[in-house]
């Protein structure tokens, strides 16, 4: 995968219909989720959209629901396995 994205800035084109500068981005970017107390990586494509997250959307909605959950129903699932 590349190391930076690039998307061109529509909001600079010039009225001739050059290309305005380019917008860079980190690829992959990572953040620290605070509350989950985790890094997630972010994978960008060339127009700056998310196209892939390690954990998974799927898997950071678990994790959320988890902490969620009262102490006594956590400790109940994991007793059934």
């Amino acid at each position: 995968m590349p190391a930076l994205s690039a998307r061109p800035a529509g909001a600079s084109d010039t009225a001739d219909g050059a290309a305005g500068p380019a917008v860079m981005y980190p690829n992959p970017a990572s953040r620290l989720d605070p509350e989950l107390h985790m890094v997630i990586l972010e994978y960008r494509n060339a127009a700056g959209q998310i196209t892939e997250s390690l954990p998974s959307t799927q898997q950071i909605d678990q994790y959320r629901l988890r902490l969620a959950e009262p102490p006594e129903q956590a400790a109940q699932a994991e007793s059934w396995g």
